[in-house]
């Protein structure tokens, strides 16, 4: 009878291996493949999720695994709680994580959709998207798009369109020059940056180069 290895002895096994490997033991690659098949095992013959604690304090917690995903997906978009729409994507990877961990070894009974679109985010990072534009996690902050002279040219531009929306005809050049300053800039290059930037999103110009964190190769 096939064994059924606790989470704690595969973890436990995992950080072995890499410990082997890192030191360059001879045996790491043999490891490697002993893991592979001890991992195999494990899962083949697990049906449930014993061994995967979640502390119970009343918070929200991501990594648990008894959560109602079918109910969220159900629920969603129009009937989540507030703040519900950003646990999107890690309830699709959660319900991922509990089928995988709980399918006895039979693939048919993990969810094909949610397995796409994990392998989806996967593709996208051996292409070299950053992993917190792929994921999606509520903590996952993307990679700017803007360099910091971008966000600067328009953080003058929103603050300035803004201040005209309250007062249409209040003084362009002296809004310029104040949300300049917030960004300790003079007058003429607040100009500079507002016009490059008012440019660009009129369609008039392209977007100045640098103010793209990672411009296009021409």
């Amino acid at each position: 009878m096939t064994k059924v290895l606790s989470m704690n002895d595969l973890l436990s096994d995992e950080i072995e291996l890499i410990k082997n490997y890192r030191k360059g033991n001879d045996d790491a690659k043999a490891s490697i493949s002993q893991y592979a098949e001890k991992r195999a095992a494990g899962l083949k013959g697990r049906t449930d999720l014993n061994g995967l604690t979640v502390p119970d304090d009343g918070l929200i917690h991501l990594h648990d695994l008894n959560f109602d995903f079918e109910g969220y997906f159900e629920r969603y978009p129009d009937n989540l709680e507030e703040g519900e729409d950003e646990e999107f994507q890690a309830r699709i990877y959660g319900m991922f994580c509990r089928d995988v961990f709980t399918c006895g070894g039979d693939m048919e009974r993990v969810s094909l959709w949610a397995s796409n679109y994990v392998a989806e985010r996967l593709y996208q990072a051996l292409g070299g998207v950053p992993w917190q534009d792929i994921m999606g996690l509520p903590w996952d902050e993307p990679t700017p798009f803007f360099s910091p002279i971008g966000q600067r040219a328009a953080a003058i531009y929103a603050g300035v369109q803004n201040a005209l929306k309250d007062d249409p005809n209040a003084n362009k050049t002296n809004l310029i020059a104040e949300h300049a300053s917030k960004h300790n800039r003079g007058i003429a290059q607040g100009l500079k940056d507002y016009y490059a930037f008012k440019n660009a999103v009129d369609g008039v110009k392209e977007m100045p180069r640098n103010f793209i964190k990672n411009p296009p190769e021409k």
